[in-house]
């Protein structure tokens, strides 16, 4: 008899542990969303933008499926928060018709919530001390998003900047979807076959798994991202050398 209430405890507890939709993320809290992802924006069920800067990030109610995850990201240019979304994307059917007080949102980064923010729309007088995502026609046109520090203005201070924590960061990075930024100089990519020059304050995405290759002109400086360390070793460049 005690045996067999023994083994129905095991299995109790292994049944628990896998109730699906509900997990702990890796920094030890409860994850209720049913969402396993390196990256999303998932709307808050049924609290107002107000209310959810009140309450704790983890109590939070999110809405059962994401507004979008990494699934449906290109690319992610890190230095303005900005995020290239697939064609297949239709950005119109998720981010408009926002109310005047906004949309609470929570920015989920490898199963941990990270940070709320809140979809914003220009009509709105109201002001936003949490980062926020307000679609216009023109990003429409783009099927781009940009999550900006506050409305009408925000934060500055890299330090307390939600949208620059970490955890964000080396989510993105571990999957490929940071962009890359020209610090100086110049360089020739061709992607798939498709060759376009890159000058200092331009970006560029080399998505996972494409074919491509590389002009570098003198003085070239860049900041990029690779998912693997150890993918490439220092090297100096002599002018116009291709590196494939």
């Amino acid at each position: 008899m005690n045996l067999f209430k023994r083994c129905f405890c095991c299995i109790l507890c292994l049944s628990l542990l896998t109730v699906p939709g509900c997990g702990v993320d890796s920094a030890g809290k409860e994850n209720k969303t049913g969402i396993s992802t390196h990256f999303a924006i998932v709307l808050v069920k049924g609290v107002s933008t107000k209310d959810a800067i009140k309450t704790k990030l983890e109590d939070l109610p999110l809405e059962n499926q994401p507004l979008l995850t990494d699934k449906d990201l290109n690319s992610y240019k890190w230095q303005e928060h900005e995020l290239e979304l697939k064609q297949d994307f239709k950005l119109a059917d998720s981010f408009t018709n926002v109310p005047l007080n906004g949309a609470p949102f929570v920015i989920i980064a490898d199963d941990t919530r990270v940070y709320l923010g809140a979809l914003w729309t220009p009509i709105s007088s109201l002001v936003a001390n949490i980062p926020t995502i307000m679609v216009l026609p023109s990003d429409i046109q783009k099927n781009v998003i940009k999550i900006k520090s506050g409305y009408p203005g925000g934060t500055t201070d890299i330090k307390s900047d939600p949208r620059s924590n970490q955890l964000v960061y080396n989510a993105l990075k571990s999957i490929g979807k940071l962009k890359g930024i020209v610090v100086n100089g110049k360089i020739e990519l061709t992607i798939e076959g498709i060759t376009k020059t890159y000058i200092r304050g331009d970006s560029y995405h080399i998505p996972a798994n494409t074919l491509h290759s590389a002009i570098i002109y003198p003085g070239f400086k860049a900041v990029d991202y690779f998912a693997d360390k150890k993918r490439y070793k220092a090297k100096i460049m002599d002018k116009g050398e291709r590196i494939e």
